[in-house]
């Protein structure tokens, strides 16, 4: 996604590229997702644009609650994690099924094989409904950013994302 250049964004903006920047800011700031579970919803509105300013404020950047390139470089400094669901198969489900194991004892005991099955997504769930968010088992951006233990770890964090 982010072979290309990134817009500008300011309040009336939607899509994916709100969703990514408001992962960008709740991975950069881990009490918003607590205070306002359905933060990661495309829209750039008031809610974001506070966000926004918040951020830029903390990073001594120009305080304008537009996410131009200073912002962009300062906020987007990982790179973005894949959507997993049942059925995905690769090294980050790896990274997940250990994570689930070791930060969350009791979540998933199973192999790891890098398979999201019928397991991993019983792992998910529980997160997320210990995070009070959607539970659906997908691992999308709103999970990345919850805590996936008792450690204060985010999903992402545990994922190396």
């Amino acid at each position: 996604m982010w072979g290309m250049a990134r817009p500008t964004l300011r309040q009336g903006a939607s899509g994916r590229h709100v969703e990514v920047l408001q992962y960008y800011l709740c991975r950069n700031n881990n009490s918003i997702l607590p205070q306002q579970p359905d933060f990661i919803d495309g829209d750039f509105g008031p809610i974001t644009e506070s966000r926004v300013i918040e951020f830029q404020t903390d990073h001594g950047l120009v305080v304008d609650g537009i996410v131009g390139s200073q912002t962009w470089t300062a906020l987007a400094f990982r790179p973005v994690p894949p959507t997993l669901k049942r059925g995905s198969h690769n090294a980050t489900v790896t990274k997940l099924q250990l994570a689930l194991r070791d930060d969350a004892p009791g979540l998933y005991t199973a192999a790891i094989d890098g398979v999201f099955g019928p397991l991993t997504e019983a792992g998910v769930r529980q997160v997320q409904a210990n995070n009070g968010v959607l539970v659906d088992g997908i691992v999308g951006f709103t999970t990345w950013c919850v805590d996936i233990g008792t450690a204060s770890i985010s999903v992402a964090g545990a994922c190396d994302f």
